[in-house]
């Protein structure tokens, strides 16, 4: 079977610190991170899969991870660093895990707010915001449920890219608050429909109408997320669109004891389950009618009869996955997939939040922020 050019195992994990940004030069006067405060930061930590996996790598990335941080948990950071920016915590971790094949380091400070450090000093930085509003998609056939007013608590992701070599601080959060607050006037309890640009309004458009907005201001900016729901939606990066669909299925796995991991005692050897968190990620040219890549609603209707084969089943009796395993589990519902929805272009698997495997293409969009709450 072809693999994707790029197969990634996830970990992650939370963190309770103080910290003081408060620095000359790092921050404006007044900010508020310069005053002592606190987070729950989450951790998170992705890792090149080489060709002898074993399905059990993301189990071993948490343990490493878990370990690093540990000593931070509950801690001042100032004591391990005179300037504990996200950027600079991220770094610290990047360099004590040490391992030349995990690719990307995320460190989330608040639920809306994170960054992913790639190779130590290539900042992904991202921001999220929300707002409510109302819309109608003019062009879908009749008695399409989205061809009626309806209305959405849609969410945007704003993601700037850029290198922040020996600094501290790449972009102020506070900078792109600044940027989007007068989007955020233009949108927030309005129908969008009823503005200039957006009078065909589905994620992708919105993303692109958000996009020519941002993008004269804020130079770094390298991609917009637009989620119609929690479970959809839509990124632009300037050239192209990508979409993705979540589902959540419960399933039983149980492992032999001859398994790599299972030299050691475990209880992975005994019946157990998860509620399992799928990201299919689409790539596909942009329907000049539709306004979109691919229907949400199509994608759930062909993705469907492979859900029901998976949800609520014992994995391990399903004689085409064998050994249910993360990746031969993502491997299986791939090899569907693509027979029956060519435009994937990656595939997200998690077993608990944040901890999962990643099979993705270079069309894939950007990583998305792994925990809403």
């Amino acid at each position: 079977m072809t693999r994707f050019l790029d197969h990634f195992v996830m970990a992650s994990a939370r963190f309770e610190a103080a910290r003081s940004v408060d620095t000359p030069g790092v921050l404006p006067e007044n900010h508020p991170c310069k005053r002592l405060h606190g987070h729950s930061f989450w951790a998170s930590c992705m890792q090149r899969l080489k060709n002898d996996v074993n399905g059990f790598e993301h189990h071993v990335l948490y343990q490493e991870l878990s370990k690093k941080i540990e000593s931070m948990n509950y801690s001042h950071l100032n004591e391990f660093m005179s300037i504990p920016t996200d950027e600079n915590l991220a770094r610290y971790i990047y360099e004590h895990i040490n391992d030349a094949s995990v690719s990307t380091i995320g460190l989330q400070s608040t639920k809306d707010q994170g960054i992913h450090l790639e190779n130590k000093d290539n900042i992904h930085l991202w921001k999220r915001y929300q707002f409510e509003a109302a819309h109608q998609l003019p062009n879908v056939k009749p008695g399409h449920k989205c061809g009626r007013m309806h209305g959405h608590s849609f969410q945007v992701i704003l993601h700037a890219r850029t290198s922040i070599e020996s600094k501290s601080i790449s972009i102020d959060y506070d900078e792109i608050d600044r940027i989007w607050n007068p989007i955020h006037q233009e949108v927030n309890y309005k129908c969008l429909n009823d503005i200039n640009g957006l009078q065909n309004p589905t994620s992708e458009l919105l993303a692109k109408w958000i996009w020519d907005k941002v993008k004269p201001t804020l130079s770094e900016l390298s991609c917009v997320s637009v989620y119609e729901t929690r479970s959809c939606g839509a990124h632009y990066n300037g050239d192209d669109f990508t979409i993705w669909k979540d589902f959540s299925f419960d399933s039983a796995v149980k492992f032999p004891k001859s398994t790599t991991l299972l030299n050691k005692k475990t209880d992975l050897e005994f019946i157990h389950g998860h509620t399992y968190l799928l990201r299919l990620n689409l790539s596909a040219p942009l329907n000049p009618i539709m306004g979109w890549t691919k229907d949400f609603g199509d994608v759930k209707e062909i993705f469907s009869p492979i859900f029901k084969e998976i949800d609520h089943r014992p994995l391990y009796e399903n004689a085409d996955i064998k050994n249910p395993t993360l990746i031969n589990i993502g491997n299986f519902i791939l090899k569907k997939v693509r027979i029956k929805i060519p435009e994937i272009s990656g595939l997200e698997l998690y077993e608990k939040e944040g901890i999962g495997i990643i099979l993705k293409d270079s069309q894939t969009g950007p990583l998305l922020p792994l925990t809403q709450t």
